[in-house]
């Protein structure tokens, strides 16, 4: 199964779940920006409930841009806030000090747009958690497609045909259908997020898959994976 997304910054575990499932995950960083809940932030436990720690970009004229040419805005020092903001809230987290240093290195460097940043988030939670899909990012396909339907064409197209069937999430499933309608058979992925340990107590849910790993570990991988459903 294939499952085309545009790369989310430190993703939601609905996400990460399909890093595990799918056998391949084109993050569609030629997609344009869209003022989607996380694309650009995402929501961490801290001992008062929840807050967004968000990315901010700079604007651009004209039309929208692709993920890949969005362009941040690091006059605002986001990088040094979001470092902070991890070490204040995550530091009694149990796996915390395994991942500090990747973490700081993933925060402290300047990127070239906000496509690259949320990839390397992605690419990054995606070693960390050992999922075994296969990922490439959309801008590197043959011509840079920047469509979900030209998207499906190149990777299908490039390899041989790959299997006809799209893994998507429930808030894009009707879109993705009536897209890709005669190409492909979409298939919803449920996930069911559970009840679980955080570092504060009590639990919120709609944190970063983030949240999840510095409090399981190896075993964040096992905790999604129970928590998950395919539907036709």
């Amino acid at each position: 199964m294939l499952s085309i997304r545009p790369p989310e910054y430190f993703p939601r575990a609905a996400y990460a779940a399909l890093l595990l499932v799918a056998e391949r995950v084109v993050l569609a960083d030629t997609l344009p920006f869209t003022r989607q809940a996380y694309l650009n932030r995402a929501r961490i436990r801290t001992a008062q409930g929840a807050e967004w720690l968000t990315v901010p970009r700079r604007r651009t004229d004209g039309e929208r841009p692709a993920l890949a040419a969005t362009p941040i805005d690091d006059a605002m020092d986001w990088g040094r806030k979001h470092r902070r903001a991890l070490h204040v809230h995550y530091a009694g987290a149990p796996f915390y000090p395994h991942h500090a240093d990747a973490l700081d290195g993933l925060l402290s460097r300047p990127w070239p747009s906000l496509g690259d940043l949320t990839c390397a988030t992605v690419e990054w939670l995606h070693g960390a958690l050992g999922a075994p899909s296969v990922l490439v990012r959309a801008s590197a396909l043959p011509g840079a497609p920047d469509s979900l339907a030209a998207i499906w064409e190149a990777v299908t197209g490039a390899e041989g045909g790959a299997p006809p069937v799209l893994l998507t999430l429930p808030e894009s499933a009707a879109r993705d259908a009536e897209r890709l309608e005669g190409r492909a058979t979409v298939r919803v992925l449920a996930f069911e997020e559970p009840a679980r340990r955080q570092v504060f107590d009590g639990f919120v849910p709609g944190t970063s898959a983030l949240d999840l790993l510095l409090n399981y570990g190896p075993r964040a991988a096992d905790v999604l994976l129970r928590a998950m459903s395919e539907e036709g």
